[in-house]
């Protein structure tokens, strides 16, 4: 039998018949439907509604919105969760829940000299923020002295400033309890006159503004993108933040502020986070940090981070702060990480190691500095009646995040043909491992390095998109039992089956126009889960979603994996013969997403071919001469690339999926004679051309 998530959660209320309950209604159908009349008569009250437009990889049940309803008790929440369990209009409801915000504490400026002596190998000018100056910003520059720690324990942000400090052509989202828009670490105005905070939003009210009440936020933001290099602020103070720019007409990275909170809590509704994910990801953010973490998961949280990656968005979430009493139980919504839907963070120390209160949950990709952390403070005085003097210190993975969040502003700020979960498997591949050799559960991948980060991420590296089709076999026979209805197979089964499991395998190797390595940094592959259609060999997962990974088998070699699963169970004979028996899919249409990141080189024989059994646009002629043609999908966008993969021209398809290109250059000069490629934006298949003379 189904053991429905969102009926398990509320199970976990006790009976508080004064006390209401928020639920979160996925409807199929227009809400003026008939399972409406039922929460009518139990006196529910509608409240809010989200629309939302589910990616092409989710597996589950697809709602065309969310509402959010308010039930006066606890009963009258169950009664109505019951009625809607196995309606066919629904595709699922549950109890909006809490989040809370990830601090431990925070203090205000110590009477330590503001502008202490700068060590002999700070450079004279850059940057010039007093609180990185005298040491206090350990995170950024660890000099071991005047405060304590080791040296080198840090995110070697001066070496990363040498290559990007952001750009205001890049957004970063901070979903939180709202921003200071007047603090001048964090707003003003940018070379061109428009304003550096755009598209703030209250998810929680809609009538408010974003104004902070209790500074978590501002502090958060300031992490991320304080200005840097701009002096002293607030009589003796000011900080640099991670993508905050050079201090003169460069402003670092955009900010869109969502506040999910009300009055001075630190608590906020799933409803609310879900809304402001994506808000951000509306708003254009390449990343949005979410300092906010629970004990149980989110349909609606989960849903909210794979439509972000489909709108090239990905979330920084923090791992929480229970390592002191249930370090290794998730946290959500970080924990999804391990499903490739966001980037889990923890909170390391001064000494390189992981700070004591960090959660280590499934999922943790990484840490960063978490203790003693400053950064940006609110201007007036807030809900809690202290004000600080526009810079304050705190500890917690809330401030271990927009490390992480601010360093995706530095890479979309050098190159921005990467996709949103590109940046994961790039920022583990560049920490610095502290704990056991390699990977490990406490410290994920290790501590954020901000400088390998970049060398890995270089423009004279390129990046390589593709879909593969897999090849498939098969490898066991068992059973399948999910959690989460939604699988329609599945669902008609009661939720188990016997499977056939099929092992799908792709292997790939660079293509020619890249290098395997070079003396500075290693050619990188990983899976991309959002674009992949093949999922984990997990017999009794909570819910389905997709998955792959991919491993070195050799020099230049790959092989990109994942599984299948066919019902074979005997019952599944009376059912719908046009029901798939697969899942996710029939082997021909199983695809695994991957991307190879490496320095280029001189290609011999072009790169690799379409993975895909047939490209989604076609080229004529080819060889050419005068024009090419091109044609696929109406509304395609195209680029035409050199042999060291420059961009040369871009072709958009028109409604009738046409285009062409006349050997001109973006500069409106005739290209050379020789070999070229064509490719799509996203990178998913590549045509080889050749230009005659």
């Amino acid at each position: 039998m189904w053991m429905a998530l969102g009926v398990c959660l509320l199970e976990a209320l006790e009976p508080r018949p004064s006390v209401s309950v928020r639920i979160i209604v996925a409807p199929l159908v227009s809400a003026h439907s008939t399972w409406t009349s039922k929460l009518d008569a139990l006196g529910l009250r509608r409240l809010s509604r989200l629309p939302i437009t589910a990616p092409s990889g989710w597996l589950h049940r697809i709602p065309g919105e969310l509402l959010l309803f308010e039930a006066s008790d606890t009963l009258r929440a169950r009664l109505a969760l019951d009625a809607l369990r196995d309606s066919p209009e629904i595709a699922w409801a549950e109890p909006e829940t809490e989040r809370t915000t990830c601090d431990a504490w925070m203090t205000p400026p110590v009477s330590a000299p503001a502008q202490a002596p700068p060590p002999p190998t700070l450079p004279p000018q850059f940057p010039n923020d007093p609180l990185f100056r005298d040491g206090r910003q350990w995170g950024l520059r660890n000099a071991g002295t005047p405060y304590a720690g080791r040296a080198g324990a840090d995110v070697r942000a001066l070496e990363a400033w040498s290559v990007s400090r952001g750009r205001d052509a890049v957004i970063l989202g901070v979903v939180d309890t709202g921003i200071d828009p007047t603090q001048p670490e964090l707003g003003g105005q940018l070379a061109d006159g428009s304003p550096r905070i755009r598209s703030a939003f209250n998810t929680a009210d809609p009538r408010e503004s974003v104004h902070d009440s209790i500074g978590h936020g501002t502090l958060v933001a300031g992490v991320m993108a304080a200005r840097t290099g701009n002096g002293t602020m607030f009589d003796s103070l000011g900080v640099a933040g991670v993508c905050g720019g050079d201090g003169s007409g460069n402003a670092g990275c955009r900010i869109v502020p969502v506040r999910v909170t009300h009055g001075g809590l630190r608590t906020a509704g799933t409803f609310a986070i879900a809304n402001g994910i994506l808000h951000a990801a509306g708003a254009g953010a390449r990343a949005i940090n979410l300092s906010f973490a629970g004990s149980s998961p989110s349909r609606a949280e989960r849903l909210a981070l794979a439509t972000a990656i489909a709108r090239s968005s990905i979330v920084v979430a923090a791992s929480g702060n229970d390592g002191y009493t249930a370090g290794s139980a998730a946290r959500w919504p970080a924990a999804h990480a391990a499903e490739g839907l966001c980037i889990q963070v923890g909170a390391s120390d001064s000494f390189d190691e992981r700070a004591n209160f960090s959660s280590f949950g499934p999922g943790l990709d990484l840490l960063a500095p978490g203790v003693e952390v400053w950064g940006t403070s609110m201007t007036y005085r807030g809900s809690t009646g202290y004000q600080f003097p526009g810079c304050v210190a705190a500890a917690g993975t809330s401030f271990a995040a927009p490390f992480v969040t601010g360093a995706i502003g530095l890479v979309a700020a050098l190159r921005d043909d990467l996709l949103p979960d590109d940046h994961g498997p790039l920022l583990r591949a560049a920490a610095r491992d502290i704990g056991p050799a390699g990977f490990d559960a406490t410290s994920g991948a290790g501590v954020l390095d901000l400088e390998r980060t970049l060398q890995l991420a270089a423009r004279d590296r390129a990046v390589w998109h593709a879909e593969l089709a897999p090849s498939v076999s098969l490898a066991a026979r068992d059973s399948l039992r999910v959690g989460e209805p939604g699988i329609a197979i599945l669902d008609s089964l009661g939720g188990q089956a016997r499977v056939e499991w099929w092992f799908a395998r792709a292997p790939f190797t660079l293509p020619d126009s890249l290098a395997d390595s070079t003396l500075d940094a290693p050619a990188l592959a990983w899976a991309r889960a959002s674009r992949s259609r093949t999922i984990r060999d997990d017999r009794t997962p909570p819910w389905l979603s997709t998955w792959a990974q991919v491993t070195r088998s050799g020099p230049r070699r790959y092989e990109a994996t994942g599984w299948l699963a066919r019902v074979v169970d005997p019952r599944a004979e009376r059912l719908d013969p046009a029901l798939s028996r697969w899942i996710p899919c029939p082997p021909e249409s199983a695809r695994i997403a991957v991307t190879a990141l490496a320095a280029r080189r001189m290609a011999t024989n072009g790169p690799a071919p379409a993975p895909a059994s047939t490209p989604a646009f076609a080229v004529s002629p080819n060889p050419f001469r005068g024009e090419l043609s091109l044609s696929g999908r109406p509304g395609d966008r195209l680029a035409i690339l050199d042999l060291a993969g420059r961009r040369v021209a871009r072709i958009t398809l028109d409604a009738r999926g046409r285009g062409q290109w006349n050997g001109q250059n973006e500069a409106r000069r005739r290209v050379p004679p020789g070999l070229y490629f064509a490719r799509r934006i996203d990178g998913r298949e590549v045509v080889r051309l050749v230009r005659l003379d």
